[in-house]
């Protein structure tokens, strides 16, 4: 992105012929972690990095823009007022309902709303609008299929995490009741409020420790 920045800066300088201060507005659900600048030596690239959810969502929904209802959605407390924002978009006529439905539709999947999207839209009737236009339809679908992609990700993920972390407490258990017996009640709730680095520290002290206090700290 540093690169496109500054390709982007230098175009609008020759076009303009005057000095360029660049802005980058994001967008997407993670933490902002990008770059604001680029050292090539005496090639300096800068320009300001603004989150989107810094801006509050009322402004926007205040403003009387179509295309603000879009953008409000992704402000901070738009994902609160995901109905607001559907309600005052069905409202609006002609094209610019269209427009803003597409917006909405593309967008929620950044903020990953696109099934309460749909919900909300079934609650009020406009998802028979979708229903009955091509475009809607089609992008409503692209919409939907990513956000299950997005979330059978997730899930895996988390699913990997969750069966790691059951590995290692049951490895512990069983390095524990090898060395020392049965595994006595405190020393299981200990382990079961633990955190995977603790386990996996109590796995290493078992084996130079010579009583289950040493291992796990006294009761």
């Amino acid at each position: 992105m540093a690169y496109r920045e500054g390709i982007y800066g230098l175009m609008a300088g020759q076009k303009y012929q005057r000095k360029i201060r660049q802005t980058v507005l994001y967008a997407g659900q993670d933490r902002m972690s990008m770059p604001d600048r680029l050292d090539l030596g005496e090639i300096q690239v800068a320009y300001r990095l603004v989150d989107i959810r810094e801006f509050d969502a009322d402004a926007f929904l205040r403003s009387g823009q179509p295309g603000d209802l879009a953008l409000a959605l992704l402000a901070g407390g738009g994902v609160e007022r995901l109905r607001e924002i559907i309600e005052k978009a069905s409202r609006l006529e002609g094209r610019d309902r269209e427009r803003v439905l597409v917006q909405l539709l593309w967008l929620s999947g950044l903020r990953r709303l696109s099934g309460p999207l749909t919900m909300e839209m079934k609650s009020m009737g406009i998802a028979k609008y979708v229903d009955d236009h091509p475009f809607l339809r089609e992008i409503r679908a692209d919409a939907l299929a990513k956000g299950r992609a997005e979330g059978r990700v997730e899930g895996e993920a988390a699913g990997r995490v969750e069966g790691e972390a059951k590995g290692k407490v049951a490895l512990l258990y069983n390095l524990l009741d090898a060395k020392f017996g049965p595994v006595p009640k405190w020393a299981r709730t200990r382990v079961e409020h633990a955190t995977s680095e603790q386990v996996e520290s109590w796995a290493k002290k078992v084996l130079t420790a010579e009583t289950l206090e040493e291992t796990l700290g006294k009761r």
